[in-house]
């Protein structure tokens, strides 16, 4: 996940600005697109969707985003602009395998936070946060994120054995004994695969699962996979290096899978020396104990199930 944090700043009693004298025409809403309205993704592209909330002046704010150097979309429509304190809502589908270069502009030079009210925007793609700047001032002029969008997972991907080979995850049979989970963890390397390691560990801090040792000079993957009993684990991943394992030195990425599901597939970690989120194995045990962390995984992972589900099932009445 991008993580920016330019500066932090809540002013309170800020003096009003001068409000633009022109005529305004301003773009509803659902101009933007809403929930209802996301379109269905080709087989080689993921979903995008931008939010943006505006501040008290909403006129001031303006985005757009980049394919290398081709602006594939933008907003407001030309000839409108945002509405103040109002939440717009745009999504579009990308190619995968390219990189992407999202800009949030504020014409007053002041940001959309938190001086004038308490704007922010946000991304997701293929359902995952990117970037949330709520509650904070990430910029003032302009903000520029750039990310990588990786290749649909088909839903049998996520079928890997301890070498990478299929196998192990097919059917609704995990392999484990009793109510045992299995976690899958793949692993793409960037050209500097020394500078990464990874481990899976129980709420004691014991390092159950791990990959190491990796070389440099050319991208490796490695896959495993373990057995556990219902409970919280820890997923880290580190790059002592510094620069992520995307996209300054190859295209690394990194999937984490729970009994053959896709739960985490990020190839965003294009900046700093440690990823690291819980993964909760069992958690139908304990529903109504989830904490906000566990609920957005299992949120994501009902998301990708239903998108599955409904793929498999329109496939087969064709």
């Amino acid at each position: 996940m991008i993580d920016d944090k330019e500066m932090d700043e809540v002013v309170e009693d800020a003096e009003p600005k001068e409000y633009l004298k022109d005529i305004l025409k301003f773009v509803e809403p659902d101009q933007e697109g809403s929930e209802r309205k996301l379109p269905s993704c080709g087989s080689r592209q993921l979903l995008w969707v931008f939010k943006v909330q505006t501040d008290q002046y909403g006129y001031e704010t303006k985005w757009n985003l980049k394919r290398g150097n081709q602006i594939i979309a933008s907003g407001p429509p030309s000839g409108y602009n945002y509405g103040d304190d109002t939440l717009y809502q745009g999504a579009r589908c990308l190619q995968g395998d390219q990189m992407y270069v999202l800009t949030v502009e504020d014409k007053n030079k002041d940001g959309m936070c938190c001086k004038y009210g308490m704007g922010y925007y946000t991304f997701t793609v293929d359902g995952f946060t990117q970037f949330n700047s709520r509650g904070r001032r990430t910029f003032t002029n302009k903000k520029s994120h750039s990310f990588y969008v990786g290749l649909p997972t088909p839903a049998n991907n996520g079928n890997l054995s301890n070498n990478g080979a299929p196998g192990a995850f097919q059917g609704r049979t995990n392999g484990c004994s009793g109510n045992q989970q299995k976690i899958g963890v793949e692993l793409m390397t960037d050209n500097f695969g020394g500078d990464n390691s990874w481990t899976i560990k129980n709420s004691n801090g014991q390092a159950l699962l791990s990959g190491n040792g990796y070389t440099n000079g050319a991208s490796r993957r490695d896959a495993k996979n373990i057995c556990v009993s219902p409970g919280t684990y820890k997923f880290t991943l580190n790059d002592t290096g510094g620069d992520g394992i995307c996209c300054q030195e190859g295209k690394g990425w990194y999937k984490v899978y729970m009994n053959g599901q896709v739960m985490v597939q990020d190839n965003y970690f294009n900046f700093g020396k440690q990823v690291s989120f819980d993964i909760i194995a069992g958690y139908h045990t304990r529903l109504n104990n989830l904490t906000d962390r566990e609920q957005e995984y299992l949120n994501g992972h009902n998301w990708r199930r239903k998108k599955y589900h409904e793929k498999s099932v329109r496939h087969m009445c064709q």
